[in-house]
């Protein structure tokens, strides 16, 4: 059994019925602002027969036709108002004369039609020359705001008065029975970043180092050491080397606080690179202060620039012997970390050092000890080593020439490629003359 639809409609006509009722409905209302009935325009013939063609659909019908009326009426009334409110900035932009950011009066006048010819003003008659003079005159008036406000903004960042807040935060008094170091490590740290914006040097130097205070006060080592860093970069461009080294010491306590070895050498690694022209011997004790700090953790190769470095610095001050010693100690750290390469690079390096000190007894002995290496027995670098001390105790100048322009020194620290370029000094003469005699002074002491 088919169910009818309502009122006795049935089949195709009443399917027509629905859908120019529909198409009726969706079409028929025209959004005319403050005409019609209410919001709507059309006569009242159109609307009653409208609703009595609604009232003989079907339920389905007048649901649909329900739909399409609320959102025509949502799609009419916003079209209308925006239509008003371009009305009105049109005009308000054209004629208010207070430029483009002008805000629209609610009751801003709407163009109405000549009374002689009945047309509305174009755009090129709302837009006169004047809306351009408006918009200058405003655009004047803005950057005249902005530069008033610039005094403002600058004394509320003053980092004087930045500093003297801070000062007062951290001070105690009779209102203030705990010193708020929170907020005066904030008012350092803006007062330091502007003073270095000034290049005032001193000043900055100052604000971080409270800075750093302030935040070791509040439980922030990290923090701290950052800023006590900052501070001691700005030192060396003072040139208080002193301030420098104990920065840079300050800074790498810090760290080691924070169980950061790592960083805790590489500042004591940046205030000896900052020492070496003006303290030469400062910068020592930071290279072996930061060696020790990875050694320490069992972080040895991440050492091995710093022994370089230390041994460069030794050179550099003509102190072999304490050179020689800091690449031994690199071999055995290298050793530590089967850095088989490093290690005996390391160990041939301290033989050229001792020879080119015209110490060859001492350059005996060190091959010797590290011949008991076995990575160093079977590497080329010890090789290159036994030929070099055999042509110093037959005097060849010339195989030791030789010898120093091989690839087994092409391949060493530039300091110590330097110094073998220079080999032999010394007199080779007398070199031979002490190793014949120790060979000697063994065969008479031989019993066999």
């Amino acid at each position: 059994m088919v169910r009818q639809p309502a009122h006795g409609r049935g089949g195709a006509a009443g399917l027509d019925a629905e859908a120019e009722l529909v198409r009726g409905a969706a079409c028929s209302p025209q959004p005319v602002c403050g005409r019609g009935v209410g919001a709507w325009g059309g006569d009242a013939r159109a609307w009653t027969d409208l609703a009595a063609r609604e009232r003989s659909a079907s339920p389905c019908a007048r649901a649909n036709v329900r739909s399409l009326r609320r959102r025509a009426r949502a799609a009419a009334a916003g079209r209308a108002r925006a239509l008003l409110w371009c009305r009105r900035a049109r005009v308000a932009f054209g004629s208010s004369g207070q430029g483009p950011h002008a805000r629209f009066s609610a009751f801003s006048p709407i163009p109405r039609p000549h009374p002689a010819n009945g047309s509305c003003p174009t755009r090129a008659q709302l837009l006169e020359p004047a809306t351009n003079k408006a918009w200058e005159s405003g655009q004047r008036s803005g950057e005249e705001d902005e530069a008033a406000a610039v005094p403002t903004m600058a004394s509320s960042s003053d980092p004087d008065r930045l500093m003297t807040k801070a000062d007062k935060l951290t001070k105690l008094s009779f209102t203030r029975w705990n010193a708020d170091w929170k907020s005066a490590t904030s008012l350092y740290e803006q007062a330091a970043i502007a003073y270095r914006f000034r290049k005032d040097n001193e000043k900055a130097k100052d604000a971080f180092e409270k800075a750093s205070k302030g935040q070791e006060m509040i439980s922030s080592p990290w923090d701290a050491a950052k800023h006590m860093e900052s501070a001691a970069a700005l030192a060396k461009e003072l040139g208080r080397w002193n301030e420098v080294s104990d920065f840079y010491r300050r800074a790498s306590e810090l760290y080691r606080e924070c169980g950061r070895p790592q960083p805790a050498s590489d500042a004591l690694a940046k205030g000896a690179s900052a020492l070496e022209e003006k303290s030469p011997e400062e910068a020592i004790k930071m290279y072996d202060e930061a060696c020790s700090v990875l050694e320490e953790d069992g972080k040895e190769q991440m050492a091995f620039d710093l022994y370089r470095a230390a041994a460069a610095l030794y050179i550099k001050m003509e102190k072999y012997s304490d050179a020689a010693a800091f690449f031994l100690r690199l071999g055995s750290a290298a050793d530590k970390c089967n850095a088989i390469n490093s290690q005996c690079k390391a160990y041939l390096s301290a033989i050229i050092i001792y020879l080119y000190a015209h110490d060859f007894q001492q350059a005996q002995k060190c091959y010797n000890d590290c011949s008991e290496v076995q990575a160093f027995l079977n590497s080329d670098q010890n090789r290159c080593a036994m030929k070099l001390l055999s042509a110093y105790e037959e005097g060849d100048a010339e195989e030791i020439k030789r010898l120093a322009q091989s690839s087994a020194f092409n391949h060493l620290d530039h300091v110590v490629i330097r110094l073998a370029r220079k080999l032999p000094t010394g007199d080779l003469q007398a070199i031979k003359k002490a190793a014949d005699d120790g060979e000697d002074s063994l065969d008479e002491d031989d019993l066999t």
